[in-house]
């Protein structure tokens, strides 16, 4: 979404370049919008839809009465979206964004496995990384807690990664184990 997002944010601002003015984040342009702006972004809204309709008897299927500014700002960012969606206009240009993100951005982490799929792999640099930043201001944390600050990242480990994931930790010399808490595992940052 961020990228049909900023280019929407963008068309829809002209800053005056020469007064030094600025393009607005999208929450701060929102958030300025009046009653008076809905015409305006309604008009928008319908050229820019039927702009990327490939049916040349294309209706624009919203009542343009609505008075609300974002409610047109809802619309127009959804039709973003939508631009790159299979089958239509654009939608080879997102196709080849993914895959150059892929290429240029994903090749140390992502590997393909066949009919599994493709898989996040980690070297050892990356998993220190990324525990460091999952413990964060904490001295240390729960194995468990860990996984969690993990899957909040958007890394997920199946059971037997989780076990050889501790037996890593216990090589570093990050696990700590309390006798007196059964059997809690505590992982502490790298220094």
């Amino acid at each position: 979404n961020l990228f049909p997002y900023l280019t929407m944010s963008e068309g829809l601002q002209d800053p005056n370049i020469d007064a030094n003015e600025h393009r607005l984040p999208l929450w701060e342009f929102a958030s300025k919008l009046s009653e008076e702006d809905s015409p305006a972004l309604a008009a928008y809204a319908k050229a820019f839809a039927c702009d990327r309709s490939k049916d040349p008897d294309y209706e624009f299927p919203y009542e343009m009465s609505n008075p609300d500014p974002l409610h047109w700002l809802k619309i127009l960012l959804e039709l973003a979206l939508r631009q790159f969606d299979k089958g239509e206009s654009r939608a080879a240009a997102q196709g080849k964004f993914i895959k150059a993100t892929e290429i240029e951005l994903c090749s140390t982490f992502v590997k393909n496995r066949g009919q599994v799929g493709k898989v996040l792999v980690m070297n050892q640099d990356y998993l220190e990384l990324v525990t460091n930043l999952a413990v964060g201001e904490n001295d240390k944390l729960r194995f468990h807690e860990l996984l969690q600050e993990f899957e909040a990242r958007g890394i997920y480990f199946d059971k037997q990664t989780q076990q050889s994931l501790i037996q890593f930790y216990e090589r570093v010399g990050n696990v700590e184990r309390m006798s007196d808490s059964g059997d809690a595992v505590y992982v502490r940052k790298t220094v």
